[in-house]
């Protein structure tokens, strides 16, 4: 279900039209290309892969020296890479200009900024070794040893110095002399002079002294300094220069980008001849396909080349075929989640249509407020529209700037298939707001601007907040259902698959475990520990639950008596524990997974409540209370929405994981990937002449 058809096919051409099939493979994008199984190892080895290689990395760097000299980006920006939107023509002009010669700019820039930066570092520790010696008022080249007197400068610990001082009247008399030079809270720095001969006898390791190396400059330390100011002064209108050439590069920089992607697609063709084998004058080429492209590829292969053949063949005995998702346009944005948790395997169904239903309705629960479902559907259309005319599409300059405040979580919301599911998301929340009363919290109620909209408040089935219950009763029911029809699709695979045996002791025994045993617990079980519900049921049912119970358990009891040759214990081990795992594991432990829907449908409408009444409070505020009431409304209930929509979001796909897919779906495929032409920093508009 909802798995399109994929084929093998294999082609077969004159080896002199090699180089034009791949490309023309490449550009239809149709089929995933694999090696032939008449094919070694070793049948061809393509030569210009390396100097692809080396090419690409040469633009990648270029592009992105060019990026981090460019102004900084915010956060999103940052993480969140746009592609340019460029038309074909646009595309295939600037493959013209000559890129090595950006290049080498780009080199030039990158070495004369390199050698800034390294000068830079130089002068700052020249800078940190002279500063202590400031106060000296000779050239620093003057600083060094005569024929009999030895010049030490160096640094100990203040607490120290006095203890040094006596150490050298002791060691040398008077045949030394000390200066101290500087000295902060922790340090001093000294400059000692003594005879030649004693400097041998000198040993202050004890003293934590150390000798410092001060650089020899024909100037005085302040001299010295003042120069190495006025060279940070140039260093730094240099590379400012070198970050407005750098900025001004930006055509430059895209046609970088444009050679990129190009070369890019050409290192992947030439990677795709390794899956050719080729005869002294032929090549043969397979690979999988949709079934309904099948027409399309020969149609567009015959048109270009008349000496080719593509036939239809069987898969190799080992072979699986890849899975390709095929759904209507309506539940295909939700194939995303589906691909998230992994495709489907061979004996798999595709679950995205089985799933996206229970998704919305349980993202409509999480959030429960109706004006939330409002401006999730308005934000999502409007981040769709600026998708699908990014950047070049000439909007009204009013438009324009309405449009701007939402860049920021446009950024963030890049995928259009996420923006679509939270467009159906919006729609069940619309509802599920409706019957819980949630329009901006209890707006209608409170605030006067929302008065024409108290009609609404006619649509309310139950209050959460009030009645928390019945909110948890829908959720546990939803849940229930879910699960009962994720062991129905279970059913259907075993049987498609030919495992009606294992249907029967499987899934079929726990979906009548499932709908029997609740019954059985209300009417027999329960009455015994004096708790009675009061809900009639007719002995009819109870029949028919008392026989799927008892039939559920017996298979589920006996089911490792056939299957396994363990001994009887580990038998009886297992068919007691077949029983346990269903009744609390999947009855009450995944049915019970369903009540956080409760919990996350209970904090968005609270948090909404409690912003209203911060505005109550603002409101009365002379001056600025409507201001302030206005801002915090807006702030509030906007951070109230993006932030359990997210936890609705992601909640809601946890019980399509956890609860749902772990009844009937194994996953363990590999998706369809056909070979085709794609961009890294480029987006190509196909509609371009």
């Amino acid at each position: 279900m909802a798995l399109a058809g994929i084929e093998k096919i294999q082609i077969v051409g004159h080896l002199s039209r090699q180089d034009e099939v791949v490309q023309a493979l490449q550009e239809t994008g149709l089929v995933e290309l694999v090696k032939p199984s008449i094919s070694e190892e070793s049948s061809i080895l393509p030569g210009g892969e390396e100097e692809f290689l080396s090419r690409i990395s040469d633009l990648e760097q270029a592009i992105e020296y060019l990026d981090g000299l460019e102004k900084k980006k915010g956060l999103v920006e940052g993480l969140v890479k746009e592609k340019i939107l460029l038309g074909k023509r646009e595309f295939y002009e600037l493959l013209k200009t000559d890129y090595k010669e950006i290049q080498q700019e780009v080199r030039s820039i990158q070495e004369e900024y390199s050698t800034l930066l390294e000068k830079g570092k130089r002068l700052r520790d020249e800078l940190k070794a002279i500063l202590p010696w400031l106060s000296l008022e000779v050239a620093l080249s003057e600083i060094k040893d005569t024929g009999h007197v030895v010049l030490i400068p160096g640094v100990l610990p203040v607490k120290k110095l006095s203890s040094f001082n006596n150490y050298l009247s002791k060691e040398f008399g008077e045949r030394f002399s000390i200066q101290i030079v500087s000295q902060t809270e922790q340090v001093a720095y000294v400059l000692i002079a003594m005879l030649k001969e004693d400097s041998e006898k000198f040993k202050p390791q004890e003293y934590e002294f150390s000798r410092l190396q001060i650089p020899e400059v024909n100037m005085t330390p302040v001299q010295r300094m003042e120069e190495i100011e006025r060279e940070f002064e140039e260093i730094k209108k240099r590379k400012t220069e070198i970050k407005t050439r750098a900025e001004a590069m930006h055509l430059e920089k895209l046609k970088l980008m444009v050679f990129y992607d190009h070369l890019l697609n050409l290192k992947k063709k030439e990677e795709a001849k390794r899956q050719f084998f080729n005869f002294p004058h032929a090549f043969v080429i397979e690979g999988w396909i949709r079934k309904r492209d099948i027409k399309r590829l020969q149609e567009e292969l015959k048109k270009k080349f008349e000496e080719i053949e593509i036939f239809t063949i069987k898969p190799g005995k080992n072979e699986i075929p890849p899975a390709a998702l095929e759904n209507r346009k309506v539940i295909e944005p939700f194939e995303m989640i589906t691909r998230m948790y992994g495709v489907p395997g061979p004996r798999d169904i595709d679950p995205t249509a089985f799933f996206a239903p229970f998704f919305v309705i349980f993202f409509g629960l999480c959030l429960t407020d109706a004006g939330y479902g409002i401006i999730l559907i308005i934000m999502s259309s409007i981040f769709i529209f600026i998708r699908r005319h990014r950047p070049g599409f000439k909007l009204n300059p009013l438009v324009s700037s309405l449009l701007l405040p939402f860049k920021f979580f446009y950024n963030m919301l890049s995928s259009e298939l996420l923006l679509k599911i939270l467009f159906w998301g919006g729609v069940l929340t619309i509802f599920a707001g409706a019957i819980t009363g949630g329009w901006f919290g209890d707006a209608t109620m409170k605030f006067p601007l929302f008065s024409p909209f108290k009609g609404l408040n006619k649509l309310m089935l139950f209050d959460p907040m009030k009645n928390p219950m019945v909110f948890f009763a829908i959720a546990l029911a939803l849940g229930f259902v879910q699960i009962c029809y994720g062991l129905c699709l279970k059913i259907y695979t075993c049987i498609k698959n030919g495992s009606f045996i294992e249907s029967v002791y499987g899934p079929i025994s726990q979906l009548c475990v499932l709908l029997g045993f609740p019954v059985i617990l209300i009417v027999y079980i329960l009455p015994l520990f004096k708790i009675s519900i009061s809900l009639p049921v007719p002995q009819p049912v109870i029949s028919a639950a008392t026989g799927m119970t008892v039939f559920g358990f017996l298979n589920l009891f006996i089911y490792p008596f056939i299957t396994t040759e363990d001994g009887i214990l580990i038998k009886l081990f297992m068919g007691v524990y077949a029983i346990y795992s269903t009744v609390m594991g999947i009855l009450l432990g995944d049915v019970l997974s369903y009540s956080r829907l409760l919990a996350l449908g209970l904090a968005t409408s609270g948090i909404s409540l409690a912003v209203n009444v911060m505005v109550e409070f603002a409101l009365p505020v002379p001056v600025i209370g409507i201001l302030a009431g206005a801002a915090i409304f807006l702030i509030g209930h906007f951070l109230n929405m993006v932030i359990n929509s997210f936890g609705g979001f992601v909640h809601s796909m946890r019980l399509q994981y956890v609860e749902f897919f772990t009844k009937f779906y194994e996953n363990g495929g590999r998706e369809f990937r056909p070979f085709k032409k794609e961009y890294k920093y480029i987006l190509l508009e196909e509609s371009d002449g």
